[in-house]
């Protein structure tokens, strides 16, 4: 039988933005999806699936496979929710304080629908977001159009898109969401 100090060691993460989402996996008991959907209603859609799976979460965050295309150029979107109203927002300011402390700068509104914004600086922790993406493209095949089955799938919609029509879908309780009211 091994014993513990023969288990492999956990490896640490690789970058300040890994810390980060892990310390609000562990710590905090929010899921962080990474590049989980095509877009914020199938972002959406999957982190509520993984809420009910997960009764211990007390929310979610996630950024989808369009957010990719602007941390290129320094911003990371992060969608949010909580399992409850009391919470919606709560789990943002949890989110801004903890990405904070591991160096990055973040904006939220303080409107559980918007999103909250991370600028991500160029180095290690771009270059995370650069290898995600181009296992994205290498996936992507010309001759195959997926699409989504979503029905409120915004795939082509990019956070220029949403701030023009009034500001970045972010959350909204999972339960709201779950009924429809999600903003």
């Amino acid at each position: 039988m091994a014993s513990a100090a023969d288990a492999a060691p956990a490896l640490a993460p690789a970058t300040r933005i890994e810390a980060a989402f892990e310390e609000l996996r562990s710590k905090h008991r929010i899921l962080v999806e990474e590049s989980c959907a095509c877009c914020c209603s199938c972002g959406h859609a999957h982190c509520r699936g993984e809420l009910a799976r997960h009764p211990e979460a007390v929310g979610y965050a996630f950024f989808h496979a369009q957010d990719l295309d602007f941390v290129a150029d320094g911003e990371l979107w992060l969608g949010h929710a909580a399992r409850d109203d009391l919470l919606d927002r709560i789990v943002p300011l949890v989110m801004r304080s903890v990405l904070e402390d591991h160096g990055f700068e973040a904006d939220w509104s303080g409107s559980p629908e918007v999103r909250l914004r991370v600028l991500v600086p160029e180095g290690p922790e771009r270059a995370y977001f650069r290898r995600m993406l181009e296992e994205e493209w290498a996936d992507y095949d010309d001759d195959e159009e997926e699409g989504c089955e979503e029905e409120d799938c915004e795939e082509g919609e990019g956070p220029d898109d949403q701030e023009a029509a009034g500001g970045e879908s972010g959350s909204g309780s999972a339960a709201g969401a779950a009924a429809g009211t999600e903003g």
